[in-house]
């Protein structure tokens, strides 16, 4: 893994449920760690969704190794949301992540 390619930040968010002024669940996302990472976009495909045609991107993250990045969570990036959709994998040993996500259809 060359330091110089991550070049990107980005943040790791986990849910974190919540209530509101009612007292109603509300899920909601807080920053687990703001990272250096290479970003590298993916094959986009346009999708079917609720009667319209919507584009969809996956993007790979490369980051130092963490122990603790799941499913569960999500990436910010550039404005933008993605969620992981399959455990990261480690490179090498334990010198890095390899993590797809995919920005949801709205």
């Amino acid at each position: 893994m060359r330091a110089g390619r991550l070049d990107r930040r980005i943040s790791i968010e986990q849910s974190t449920p919540s209530t509101d002024a009612m007292g109603e669940p509300v899920d909601g996302w807080a920053e687990l760690a703001a990272v250096w990472a290479e970003v590298r976009f993916q094959t986009g495909r346009e999708v079917m969704a609720g009667g319209g045609e919507q584009a969809e991107a996956d993007v790979m993250f490369f980051i130092r190794y963490r122990s603790d990045v799941t499913t569960d969570m999500r990436i910010a990036y550039a404005g933008d949301t993605y969620d992981i959709i399959r455990p990261p994998r480690e490179i090498g040993r334990q010198a890095g992540l390899e993590i797809l996500a995919r920005a949801p259809v709205a």
